[in-house]
């Protein structure tokens, strides 16, 4: 087991562990290392009341694997009246 189903750190080693990625940080220099945020990372309190919080929102990248910037995504939505609702 990795962890509680729903909790960020448990869903992102397990797409890691899916997809056979192995978190080895051999490959990075240290310098690179040390200037990540601890883990694991957690949303401040005063930037969820700064942002609009999208955490239950379905919304997910649609770019390539090869991108360097993930900036195209789309979200679904089932509406009250039955309909859906997909954005670009």
């Amino acid at each position: 087991a990795i962890g509680m189903s729903g909790e960020i750190e448990t869903e992102s080693r397990a797409i890691l562990e899916a997809e056979n990625i192995h978190q080895d940080h051999d490959d990075f220099p240290l310098e690179a290392m040390e200037c990540l945020p601890v883990t694991p990372w957690r949303l401040k309190e005063e930037d969820i009341k700064e942002r609009r919080d999208l955490r239950d929102a379905r919304i997910f990248s649609i770019d390539p694997i090869t991108a360097r910037d993930l900036d195209d995504a789309l979200s679904y939505a089932e509406l009250a009246n039955g309909c859906a609702e997909v954005g670009v």
